[in-house]
C-alpha cells in the first residue's frame, strides 16, 4: 500500500488527505467507479477531480453501487415522505431515501 499526496497533506482538523494505491490500483477511484463512494473534491487538492468526476458519472449511467435507483412508492410513515413540507420528491436509493425537496438534499434510512 502506498499514498500520494496532493498539494494540501491535511485537512481542517488534522485529518490525512491521500490517493490511497494497493499496488497499480487507486482504492479512491475504484471506490467512486463501483458507485460506493461520492466524490467530494476540496481544493487545493484537484489533481484527481476529473478522472473521479468520469468515474462517478459511470456509476451512474450504470446505476450500481449507491446509485442503483429503486422506483418505489414512499413508505406510509416516516422520514422520506412528506417529510420537508409535503413533498413527494423522494427517491429510494437501496435502503435509503433521498428527498431533494426545495434543494434540501436530505437523506434518510428507511428503516427507521
Amino acid at each position: 500500500m502506498r499514498l500520494e499526496l496532493d498539494v494540501q497533506e491535511r485537512a481542517k482538523y488534522g485529518r490525512l488527505r491521500a490517493y490511497v494505491y494497493v499496488g497499480d490500483m487507486m482504492v479512491n477511484e475504484e471506490l467512486v467507479a463501483q458507485g460506493y463512494a461520492q466524490i467530494m473534491t476540496i481544493p487545493p487538492n484537484v489533481r484527481r477531480q476529473d478522472l473521479f468526476l468520469k468515474r462517478q458519472r459511470e456509476a451512474r449511467l450504470l446505476q450500481i453501487g449507491l446509485w442503483r435507483v429503486t422506483v418505489t412508492p414512499p413508505p406510509e410513515r416516516g422520514w422520506g415522505t412528506r417529510a420537508a413540507g409535503g413533498c413527494y420528491c423522494c427517491l429510494q436509493l437501496n435502503s435509503w431515501w433521498q428527498c431533494d425537496h426545495e434543494g434540501i438534499g436530505n437523506v434518510m434510512p428507511t428503516d427507521v
